[in-house]
Formats: structure tokens, sequence, C-alpha cells
């Protein structure tokens, strides 16, 4: 069991609040697949098999344990980003548990306590909790790669934000996809670029701005770049600039 805080604890899995078990919370911008499913999919093995389904996956070793797990904490945050409104559930436990939880292993009680204890206060808000009436706009990302499942639907606008983008693409080179080390050190570094444009409002910051306005005003987009969706479905530099737009909207992307 993991535990965090003081008595009465929430407890988050499928035998507490269901909201909170990764086999039940699913992220609309992913396809409405639960985030169990998307990181036990994200798993790489010795045999190079990935892409696989939570029941064949779970339990199994992956070569790229360290990948994974920070992508299970991407999805966490998606999935609140998407649901802002559960966090005052979470804010209103004194305590967060997961009675089938195990140190050293992803666990959801993990991910959502750091959020609770993270996420600006502004995102409780009643206006924040719902789509706005308006619009119908969208955002989820998307991959380039030939066979990839995340491809533009006909209602989408496809934006590339790969490094044929100059403003939003990550400049900091990834030579082999299947590094999770040097992966996760250029979303590391992109994202110590994004922060200092953001505070300085800076081109990315403007680019960013007009792609909420975009949203706003009812377009569906998908960025476009060559890690999420299976059978990639690897953590992204666009995870960073779709969660600063969630932040810029007075709605939920979907």
């Amino acid at each position: 069991m993991i535990r965090y805080g003081s008595s009465p604890f929430l407890e988050c899995s499928s035998r507490g609040e269901h909201r909170f078990s990764a086999f039940s919370a699913r992220i609309r911008q992913r396809g409405n697949r639960s985030i169990e499913t998307l990181y036990q999919a994200a798993k790489i093995f010795e045999d190079a098999s990935t892409g696989l389904s939570w029941q064949a996956a779970k339990g199994r070793k992956a070569i790229n344990a360290a990948e994974a797990a920070s992508f299970y904490a991407i999805l966490w945050d998606e999935y609140i980003a998407e649901n802002s409104h559960l966090l005052q559930v979470l804010r209103s436990a004194p305590g967060l548990q997961d009675q089938f939880g195990q140190p050293r292993h992803c666990c959801q009680a993990t991910e959502l306590w750091r959020i609770r204890n993270t996420a600006p206060t502004a995102t409780v808000s009643p206006m924040n909790s719902r789509p706005h009436p308006a619009t119908k706009g969208s955002i989820r990302l998307g991959n380039k790669r030939a066979g990839a499942s995340a491809k533009p639907l006909a209602e989408e606008v496809a934006i590339d934000i790969d490094r044929t983008n100059p403003i939003l693409g990550n400049p900091f080179v990834l030579k082999n996809h299947r590094d999770d080390v040097r992966r996760a050190e250029v979303i590391r570094l992109y994202n110590v670029k994004y922060q200092e444009d953001l505070t300085r409002r800076g081109p990315m910051t403007i680019a960013t701005e007009e792609l909420a306005e975009r949203i706003r005003k009812g377009e569906r987009l998908i960025l476009m770049c060559w890690c999420a969706g299976l059978p990639m479905n690897k953590p992204c530099h666009g995870d960073l600039i779709i969660e600063q737009i969630g932040r810029l909207l007075p709605f939920k992307c979907e």
C-alpha cells in the first residue's frame, strides 16, 4: 500500500474512487483510452515487442522503465487537465492512498498527490470545470511516422511541431528513438527553453497563444511530431505545448 498525507485517506484505485483508477481514467486527446492501456502499451521489452495490451504487458520488466514511468506521470497530468474539477476532489482529501501500490513502482496515488500539491489553484474554478458552450475546439498529438495510429481525422487541422517548425519544434536532437535517457533529456532541455520563453513572452509563447485562440474559435487541431500514438507512443515535447494551452483556455482541451 502507498499512502500520502493523513487520515481519512481517499482510495485511488478501482476499489475506491474509480475516477482515480488508471483502468477507469481515460484521456480524450489520446483516443479516449485508459491510462493503464496507454502506459502498458508504451513499454518496450527485450524482444523489442511494444504496443501490447495491458494484460500482456502488466507485471513484465521493460527495458525503457524510466521513460515509461515519465510517460505515466504525463498521462495523469493530461487526465487532470481534461478533468480539472477533480482537483477539488483531491484537495478536499487530507490524504491519498492506493491499496495496490508498491514502492519503486508507478502508482496513481503518487502522481495524484504530486498534482494535488503542485497544480495551480485557479484551474479548479467553476469556469474551468466544463467546456465552453460556444466552442467545439480541441487539440491532441499526432504522429508523422508511416503506419502510426495517431493520424489526423477529417475535421482536424494538422500542424507540424517537429524541427520543420522553427518556433515550436524541438531543436535538441534525438538521434536514436530508442534512447530513452536522451529522449527525456531533450524534452527537459526543450522545457527549460520553453519556460524561459514564457517568462519573457517570446515567439514560442506567441505561437502557443495563437494555437489556443484557434481552439477557442472552434478549430480541432492535431500537433504532428514523431512520438505519439502506436506503435511509438513516446513522450513528446508536444505534451508541454498542450499542457500550456490547457492553462490558457477557459475550458478543457479534448
